[in-house]
């Protein structure tokens, strides 16, 4: 035994020494989704890994909203007045996902949670969202818990803090299981705060898959100030819950009783041990493993809250939030330790500013690196630490053909060239410059810059931009579309995320043809027409400069595109013995008008 323990201790020694000159690889800040409506932010993101990738849900307005891969789908939506969606929790199956959330209905007095389990393409798998647990709304947001859930192989556990309803009963921790196929099991207690008044699974609520068949289970206790007692403290505990015959054991106190913040302590396991963060009454951020070490001070003026920590299988990551007094808005810290607390960076790093001082982060592990979901400025944004073994970031490409109209194009007139960008990337696409440029092989006769938005993963955007050509003789032209041609987008494994699509754009000599071929007027006067037919729709014609001796002739319709009609009209031929001619010309075509001369006898003017 004291041989295992000692080449333990060595294998971790020799871990610290090797992660200590690892350089900190910090990933770009990539935001999740683009908002649904102005003004509704994106907040309390909770994150998984899955088969497919990074899986993201928050809350957004009257919504719950998720993303994997950036690729957001719809969870759940509340139209009622006053009812309001929040606080959900997300794992990952082998080909299922698990949503849970609470919705709040305060004029009906309940607040009920909610599951539902989705695809990997986010389509919904249950008709309907199923309830796990109603409750009697109390507003108290020391109530406001995520539901936490955890996978096996073949099963999730969810576990949640249910109100008593009173402040005169213990509240109590619940759990379900639910497997990827099938109905949910029935909503079992599987804690029970001991004393009345006394709130269990607040500020931290986690469940993991420990071993075997059982679920290790962590949660917080409050110990409310009763009379004659002592003042309001807190507890850590943690139990296991055997799948098999659904034993519970009895709970094991972690972190001992302390008067600390209740949004300051999270717990991960590496292995079948546990590890926690958490800050203490002097708001330094501490360490457990199996025992409490110092990991970062105090600094000056400011006070640490919200950690949270995760084992990648390489190192622990643990993240908290440094607010300065007085203010709304702070810095989302981050340092990695080694399996005993141990840091392995000299001093905490940055991974965001203007974090709001509520805005809990998330972290899931995918070894050998760490996602970190955290929302600001009304948006959900994901960065990671060190390389993960997927590919998280924007791919942008041109989809579909380019079009050019109209065709063909005179030097100095306008065109409009259509396109559609793909983001085909794990990530979404941030603002950049797109380059749209038409071109012979040695002239380019038009080119311009237009600023691209954000695009989600798997989103596409439709494009449609004007550009005025210097010169364009008949001929063939490319129009290339080029994407980020500034390299605004974070690099990733590629030299830039840029892409490039070309299509070969024929500007063809428009022909045309009138039909019938020639027109008869009468010597009375009077109207004819005749159809212009063109062999491109997109060819624009003109008869402004196209006719020829007709200044009788007067000329209706003198513009168009395509095919069209021509009205002319004429007044009565003044000649009796001569009748007259006039030519009209549209590029190849050409059709003689003819008016016969008047009768002897009815010469106008006679």
């Amino acid at each position: 035994m004291v041989k295992r323990h000692i080449s333990a201790l060595v294998a971790a020694l020799l871990l610290v020494s090797n992660l200590r000159g690892a350089e900190v690889q910090l990933g770009p800040e990539v935001p999740v989704a683009t908002p649904l409506q102005p003004g509704k932010a994106q907040v309390e993101p909770q994150v998984a890994l899955s088969p497919a990738g990074v899986v993201t849900v928050w809350a957004e307005g009257t919504q719950i909203r998720g993303a994997l891969n950036g690729a957001a789908f719809a969870v759940d939506q509340t139209d009622v007045s006053g009812e309001w969606v929040d606080l959900p929790g997300v794992a990952a199956g082998r080909q299922v996902l698990l949503v849970a959330w609470w919705r709040n209905s305060p004029a009906e007095n309940r607040k009920r949670l909610f599951a539902r389990r989705f695809d990997f393409s986010g389509h919904p798998l249950d008709e309907q969202p199923f309830v796990l647990d109603a409750m009697v709304f109390r507003g108290d947001l020391r109530e406001r818990v995520a539901p936490s859930i955890a996978f096996n192989g073949t099963h999730f556990l969810v576990a949640w803090s249910r109100g008593a309803g009173s402040s005169t009963a213990p509240n109590t921790v619940q759990s379900a299981l639910i497997g990827e196929e099938g109905a949910p099991g029935p909503t079992q207690e599987t804690f029970a705060a001991a004393a009345t008044g006394d709130f269990a699974g607040l500020a931290s609520m986690r469940v993991f898959w420990w071993n075997d068949n059982q679920f290790f289970v962590v949660y917080a206790i409050e110990h409310v100030g009763h009379a004659g007692g002592i003042y309001t403290f807190w507890e850590l505990a943690a139990l296991h819950f055997n799948l098999n015959n659904s034993v519970l054991s009895s709970p094991t106190l972690l972190l001992y009783p302390m008067r600390f913040n209740p949004n300051a302590v999270n717990v991960t396991l590496v292995g079948t041990e546990h590890s926690a963060v958490w800050i203490d009454d002097d708001s330094n951020v501490r360490g457990l493993e199996r025992e409490q070490r110092f990991i970062a001070a105090q600094a000056a003026g400011v006070y640490s809250t919200l950690p949270d920590i995760v084992w990648n299988g390489a190192e622990l990551v643990a993240v908290w939030l440094d607010v300065p007094f007085g203010t709304l808005t702070g810095t989302l810290r981050a340092i990695r330790l080694a399996a005993d607390i141990r840091p392995i960076d000299a001093e905490p790093f940055d991974v965001a500013t203007q974090v709001p001082y509520d805005a809990a982060p998330s972290l899931v592990a995918a070894p050998p690196g760490t996602v970190i979901a955290y929302s600001r400025d009304g948006r959900v944004y994901l960065r990671t630490l060190a390389a993960l073994p997927f590919t998280m970031r924007p791919d942008l490409i041109v989809d579909g053909p380019v079009t050019v109209t109209p065709k063909p194009a005179d030097a100095g007139k306008t065109v409009k060239v259509r396109y559609r960008i793909r983001n085909v990337g794990s990530a979404a696409a941030g603002a950049t410059i797109t380059r749209v440029s038409i071109a012979s092989t040695h002239t380019i006769v038009a080119e311009k810059d237009f600023a691209t938005g954000i695009i989600p993963a798997g989103a596409a955007d439709d494009e449609e931009r004007e550009l005025t050509l210097s010169t364009a003789a008949a001929g063939d032209y490319t129009v290339t579309v080029s994407l980020d041609v500034e390299v605004r987008i974070a690099q990733s494994d590629h030299t830039n995320d840029s892409s490039r699509g070309t299509l070969t754009v024929s500007f063809v000599a428009c022909s045309f043809r009138f039909q019938p071929v020639a027109l008869t007027l009468p010597a009375a006067g009077g109207p004819g027409s005749v159809q212009l037919i063109a062999n491109d729709q997109s060819c624009n014609w003109s008869l402004g400069a196209a006719l020829r001796g007709g200044e009788w002739l007067t000329v209706r319709a003198v513009t168009g595109r395509g095919d069209g009609v021509v009205t002319v009209s004429a007044p009565a031929n003044p000649s009796t013995t001569h009748p007259r001619t006039a030519t009209l010309v549209v590029g190849d075509a050409r059709i003689v008008i003819t008016q016969a001369a008047s009768a002897r006898g009815r010469a106008v003017g006679h």
